[in-house]
C-alpha cells in the first residue's frame, strides 16, 4: 500500500463510525477543532516561556559556564564531559537537547561510550520543564512546586543511570 491512500483510510476509518452511530461528523469534527484550539491556547504560554529562558541562557553563555561548572562533579558519577551538555538541556528543551546530541554524535561517534551514553540518556530521560508546563496548565494545577525536585532527582537519576547502562552495552 502506498502512502497516497493513508489520509482516504485513515477519513474513512473516522467517518464510518459516525455513519454507522448516525452521529453528525462534520459538527464532531468541528468541536474537536475547538476544544483543540481551547487547548493550544492554555498550552502555549508556558511553553513559549520555557522556550525563551532556554534560548537566553543559551544565548547568553550562561549555559556554556553552567556546563564547565558542572562537568568536574558529574565526571565523578561516571557522567563523561561531552555527554554533560546533554544531561543540563534535556530537562528544559527537547529540541535543544536533539541539536547537543547530534553534536555530540558527530564529535564522538554514535559506537563511542560517550555516544551510547547520550543515546540511552535520550530515551529514559525527560524534558521536564516543558511537560510540567504542559500538564499543568492543562489541568490548572497550582502547587507544582513539590513536583519538581521529584521530577529532577528522576532526570539526574535517568542520567547518572544512563552512563552506567552505556557501560554494558
Amino acid at each position: 500500500m502506498t502512502a497516497e491512500f493513508i489520509l482516504p483510510i485513515f477519513l474513512l476509518c473516522a467517518l464510518v463510525p459516525c455513519i454507522w452511530r448516525r452521529k453528525a461528523a462534520y459538527s464532531l469534527f468541528i468541536e474537536g477543532a475547538c476544544d483543540g484550539m481551547r487547548t493550544l491556547m492554555a498550552m502555549f504560554p508556558p511553553v513559549l516561556a520555557v522556550m525563551c529562558a532556554v534560548s537566553m541562557l543559551e544565548s547568553s553563555g550562561l549555559w556554556g559556564m553552567i556546563t564547565a561548572a558542572a562537568a568536574p562533579a558529574l565526571a565523578k558519577l561516571g557522567i563523561p564531559a561531552e555527554v554533560v551538555p546533554l544531561a543540563l538541556v534535556r530537562p528544559f528543551s527537547g529540541s535543544g537537547a536533539l541539536g547537543v546530541y547530534s553534536q555530540l554524535l558527530a564529535g564522538s561517534g554514535p559506537d563511542s561510550f560517550a555516544g551510547k551514553a547520550a543515546s540511552v540518556m535520550m530515551g529514559s530521560t525527560e524534558t521536564t520543564f516543558y511537560t510540567l508546563s504542559v500538564y499543568f496548565s492543562g489541568t490548572r494545577v497550582k502547587d507544582s512546586l513539590r513536583i519538581l525536585p521529584v521530577a529532577l532527582l528522576g532526570d539526574f537519576l535517568g542520567a547518572v543511570l544512563s552512563c552506567m547502562a552505556a557501560r554494558w552495552i
